[in-house]
């Protein structure tokens, strides 16, 4: 099943909305194959900029199409695509990683998850990688959303909103995660 990463940009409560499908499908239904080794979702942050509907300044402006990796300072995201008129920005986004669970382990964290796939991809001369999203089984986990990590008041009407999705968060690492860190999340969560 492939993952439809497609935004109704109506506005926001529509974007939301496409948000939280996308969440579900991404957490319930797929998982990331790197090197044979299959890893859950378990924390992700959804960045979206729509000039007309949903101004977010957090997004980073990119104009990579949609399904792509997009590496960048705060660490891996899934684009969610762009659109442009010349040198106009229409439309750009992002689903970042912050997240992921394999059996031995959770991983919390954009760097410790880049560090980690850059750890399996291992050796420098073997070219033949397996690295992308894959269909799983359909997961049981419940859902929860919250506000997005560490921003600025900078944009007030854009920091508040619910656009992280996390669950399984009493097990993640309290080395990377503190217990009252995961008591504020989940104070400020919803059930998805």
């Amino acid at each position: 099943m492939a993952l439809d990463l497609s935004i109704n940009r109506k506005n926001t409560k529509t974007i939301s909305s496409s948000f939280d499908r996308i969440a579900n499908d991404l957490i319930h239904h797929h998982q990331l194959n790197l090197q044979g080794a299959v890893y859950t979702f378990t924390e992700i942050e959804f960045y979206y900029f729509d000039k007309e509907s949903h101004p977010d300044k957090y997004s980073h402006k990119h104009s990579y199409a949609v399904g792509k990796w997009r590496f960048h300072l705060q660490g891996l995201d899934i684009s969610l695509g762009y659109e442009s008129q010349g040198e106009d920005f229409i439309s750009y986004g992002g689903i970042l990683l912050r997240g992921l669970k394999s059996e031995e382990r959770y991983i919390n964290g954009p760097k410790r998850i880049l560090a980690h796939i850059f750890e399996k991809l291992g050796d420098i001369e073997i070219t033949q990688k397996e690295f992308g999203i894959v269909p799983s089984k359909n997961s049981k986990v419940e859902i929860r959303k919250s506000f997005r990590k560490g921003l600025s008041e900078r944009y007030p009407e854009f920091n508040q909103l619910t656009y992280r999705y996390y669950h399984s968060i009493e097990h993640w690492s309290d080395k990377h995660v503190t217990p009252s860190e995961k008591k504020g999340i989940i104070k400020n969560s919803v059930k998805l």
